[in-house]
């Protein structure tokens, strides 16, 4: 009786290490392709729309429009805030070189003084 139990407790220490060395064989095969697997993160896009003019001018202003309140927490289109979404815009403006100005159209009532002061180190940079 004690032979068979001891056994049965060998068999099963076995299966066991079986079972865990496939799982870790399979865990770092699916590793691999993650890790070979492009990463794309898409570029923002933002519609441009002609308020004045031609379409045949070489420099443009862009007009960057804000409202509501400036804050975190309300979620962005693109990004993950509304400020990362302005930020973006500004960043989008700020590398067209067609652009010569950028008018940023605020009508809000105020907002968090992080995220207003984030949107005017964006803005300092890009001056």
């Amino acid at each position: 009786m004690l032979q068979r139990s001891k056994l049965l407790f060998i068999v099963g220490l076995i299966l066991l290490g079986s079972s865990l060395l496939a799982n870790l064989l399979f865990l770092s095969k699916d590793q691999q392709l993650l890790s070979s697997a492009p990463h794309v993160q898409p570029a923002p896009y933002f519609e441009e729309e002609l308020v004045e003019g031609d379409d045949s001018q070489e420099k443009r202003i862009a007009k960057i429009d804000l409202f509501g309140v400036i804050a975190q927490e309300i979620p962005g289109q693109i990004g993950s805030s509304m400020v990362d979404d302005l930020i973006l815009q500004i960043r989008q403006a700020a590398d067209d070189n067609s652009i010569a100005a950028i008018l940023l159209h605020i009508d809000s009532p105020g907002g968090e003084v992080t995220a207003s002061d984030n949107l005017y180190h964006e803005l300092t940079l890009v001056r």
